[in-house]
């Protein structure tokens, strides 16, 4: 089972691959005790800052857009990071400054394991891990902008939608 040591290291080594490997061997409890941890805002930064790197501009064609994450800590505190996609680029802001096209709000355990591909977007939201607000559309599309296949048709999620 992964152990602070392997956190540590992902840290140092900002290694993307390993992360997703790491947070996948898990458990629950360890990757709770991560986000209750002292690493918890540093490894919040680097999947953050990672994101442009990972960005898609070709499946986020034409999309001009500010996300809200909101990942929950235990206890209710809650760390907000912003998303923007605009132009075929996208940007990060930790003050989340703008206003937002849609919120998504999840506990650290289901960011990670939706970050590392362990779980879908789709999954955390039929399982209410994940709670979106504003444009449902959006939300169902934003995985896709980071390189992941689609987990289901966004037309699904819409209202009358099948």
């Amino acid at each position: 089972m992964p152990d602070e040591h392997d956190l540590e290291h992902l840290i140092a080594t900002r290694d993307a691959a390993a992360f997703d490997r790491v947070v996948r061997a898990a458990s629950r409890e360890q990757l709770a005790a991560w986000m209750a941890g002292p690493s918890r805002e540093t490894l919040l930064r680097l999947i953050f800052e990672n994101m442009p790197r990972k960005f898609d501009p070709e499946r986020a064609a034409g999309v001009d857009a500010v996300i809200h994450w909101v990942v929950r800590r235990p206890g209710g505190a809650e760390d907000r990071y912003e998303v923007g996609i605009r132009d075929g680029g996208c940007w990060i802001d930790e003050r989340a400054p703008h206003q937002p096209t849609v919120v998504l709000r999840i506990d650290g355990v289901a960011f990670l394991r939706l970050i590392a591909e362990a779980t879908t977007g789709l999954k955390l939201l039929l399982t209410r891990k994940l709670q979106i607000e504003g444009d449902l559309l959006l939300a169902a599309r934003v995985e896709t902008f980071f390189g992941r296949e689609p987990s289901a048709a966004p037309e699904a999620l819409a209202v009358g939608g099948a």
